[in-house]
Parts: C-alpha cells; sequence; structure tokens
C-alpha cells in the first residue's frame, strides 16, 4: 500500500464515503498518479526504507525529522530534541 498527498480538488473514497482536501494523505493499492484525468492531483510519498550503515536520520535536521514523522503518520509523543526524534522515527519503522 502506498502513501500519496492530495495536490488539488477533493478526493472521495467510495467505500468510507470519506473525503479528502488539498494536504490530506491518502493510502491507496492503486498508483493515484498513474493514468485518469486525475493523475495530476496526487503526489507520491516516498516510504521510509529501513536503515543503513550510513544512519541517515542522524544527518537530517530537527525540521526535516519532524516533516518526515508527518508524512509517515509517525506519532512523535513527547520527543522534542534530535536524538528523541531519531530514536522515535526508527522504534516505529521496526
Amino acid at each position: 500500500m502506498a502513501k500519496f498527498r492530495l495536490l488539488r480538488g477533493e478526493h472521495v473514497n467510495m467505500k468510507t464515503m470519506k473525503t479528502y482536501l488539498p494536504g490530506a494523505i491518502i493510502e491507496s493499492d492503486q498508483d493515484l498518479t498513474r493514468g485518469g484525468k486525475d493523475r495530476q492531483k496526487y503526489e507520491l510519498i516516498p516510504s521510509v526504507e529501513p536503515m543503513d550503515e550510513t544512519n541517515a536520520l542522524e544527518k537530517m535536521t530537527v525540521p526535516a525529522l519532524k516533516k518526515l514523522a508527518e508524512e509517515e503518520g509517525i506519532d512523535l509523543g513527547d520527543a522534542v530534541l534530535k536524538d528523541e526524534i531519531v530514536e522515535t522515527i526508527k522504534l516505529a519503522c521496526v
């Protein structure tokens, strides 16, 4: 299942009858960026890849880490410091 950001217009999930507005994150088994007249309404959100030896998270800034967590639906809870945010994201990706 992939995640997409709605860039413009509305999206209606016919199963749940939920309406999404621009900026909303939508999960779908279908590639919403392909085919159809609405394909430019969506942006694919890359998934978090497993951590490698380079520790990419440690190289990111706090704002970038917070954005990543938001895009991936990771609740940072009380994490404020960079080390706390990195640890929370790592635990969510296990």
